[in-house]
């Protein structure tokens, strides 16, 4: 019959990359900064995201209905060239009726 070794304080991989001495321990270091480092951009990115789509909904807010103020005075504006543009070919053609 065997007896089951006790389980050692350190267990999985941190307790089979600890067996290989300061290479391990760098190798752990580096893991938890590189977990850190991740867990920080992609706080970063989701709060980046989040400014995005606050600046989308500002704009659509704001610049769709400016864009369609702008839109209705450049028809009116052409409106009323055409307009003036029509009153100064008749005046045109009243001046060269006129003896």
């Amino acid at each position: 019959m065997t007896v089951a070794a006790p389980a050692s304080p350190v267990d999985g991989i941190f307790g089979i990359v600890l067996q290989y001495g300061v290479l391990g321990v760098a190798a752990i270091v580096l893991f938890l900064i590189a977990k850190r480092l991740i867990e920080r951009e992609q706080a970063r990115a989701d709060r980046l995201e989040a400014d995005v789509r606050r600046l989308n909904d500002l704009m659509v807010d704001q610049f769709v209905p400016a864009r369609t103020k702008i839109n209705e005075a450049v028809a009116n504006a052409s409106h009323v060239i055409e307009e003036i543009r029509r009153e100064k070919e008749i005046e045109d053609a009243a001046r060269r009726l006129q003896p």
